[in-house]
């Protein structure tokens, strides 16, 4: 029994422990392609016993020279890492971060950027795929209880919710982005709820595109609650989201979050790119073309491919129906 109740003991801290199974990433140079940039992205979640796991995105600086191994500091230009643990430093403050974060999931990076009390969920640029209009940004996209072209059998509801239409409205309004809920206790149901799923496999991904003459650099990342969000790599804030209709049939659990031994998954797997650079300066110029591939692994048997050229306005290519052999455009 004292055996028993050991285990126990570990494997509860354990759950418990914010976590990052992936490694960081990198951003290349512009000037010379063999060289990376000094920022670093990590996806990090914090496993949990129900449904919904929080997730969330930072970003670090690696600083070293020809003389030294270099060290992975924060905004205030200080050593995050603990040398010891191999942890983040309680005192680290992530950039995008107002506030001392850490390695905590909850606390700083990508979401906090999400997070703004006096801001509208609606300021959130959250799309799905309907199947009417390639353009991820037509109103037909929109992940919205007013689009007329959801259909509220994409969201798989259990029988006594399916004529619900409160339900179902609030449902849509929070896989958008709205704190229906009140997680942080201020009142305000119409603001970002500022949460992420978890990245649990999805390593970030990040394209460099030509803003006049400058760079703009945005970081993807996929998570289990079944979202891409594009990430502004100068600022944290979320330039849009992306979820597939086939994943909108978890939101529903992921909303009640109750305890389960067989949580939902979503786009868990891999993701890549392929940029037509023509004139090989590792930046996408207007006129060039640059796609990215989603795979689901444990969420399902999907391939999506999205045009992602405009740093602003994606669009929806195709998407390989895993068993069917069927190509969906």
């Amino acid at each position: 029994a004292s055996l028993l109740t050991a285990f126990q003991s570990i494997f509860l801290n354990v759950s418990k422990t914010d976590t990052s199974f992936v490694a960081p990433s990198v951003t290349l140079a512009q000037q010379n392609r063999l060289k990376n940039r000094e920022d670093l992205y990590f996806a990090m979640f914090k496993p949990g016993s129900t449904a919904r796991w929080d997730g969330n995105m930072k970003k670090f600086l690696f600083q070293g020279s020809e003389d030294s191994d270099g060290e992975i500091v924060d905004q205030d230009l200080l050593p995050a890492v603990d040398e010891i643990t191999g942890g983040f430093k309680a005192g680290a403050r992530s950039f995008w971060s107002n506030e001392t974060d850490g390695g905590s999931v909850s606390l700083g990076g990508a979401t906090s950027r999400m997070k703004a009390t006096e801001d509208s969920y609606l300021n959130r640029r959250v799309f799905t795929y309907t199947g009417v209009n390639s353009d991820l940004t037509h109103a037909d996209n929109a992940l919205l209880p007013s689009n007329s072209q959801l259909d509220s059998d994409w969201f798989s509801l259990p029988p006594n919710l399916e004529s619900d239409t409160d339900y179902y409205q609030d449902l849509v309004d929070w896989t958008h982005g709205r704190d229906i809920k009140d997680i942080d206790g201020d009142d305000n149901t119409d603001e970002s709820r500022g949460q992420m799923g978890d990245p649990l496999h999805s390593q970030p991904v990040l394209l460099n595109y030509a803003n006049g003459g400058d760079v703009d650099s945005v970081v993807f990342v996929a998570t289990n609650e079944g979202f891409l969000h594009a990430i502004d790599t100068a600022t944290g804030d979320e330039r849009y989201a992306f979820v597939p209709r086939e994943l909108l049939k978890n939101q529903y659990k992921l909303l009640a979050n109750e305890p389960t031994l067989r949580r939902p998954y979503g786009l868990d797997g891999g993701m890549t790119t392929w940029v037509d650079d023509t004139n090989q300066n590792g930046i996408i110029d207007s006129g060039e073309k640059a796609y990215l591939y989603i795979a689901m692994r444990r969420g399902g048997s999907q391939y999506y491919a999205l045009d992602v050229s405009d740093i602003n306005n994606p669009r929806y290519l195709w998407s390989i129906q895993g068993r069917t052999n069927t190509l969906d455009t």
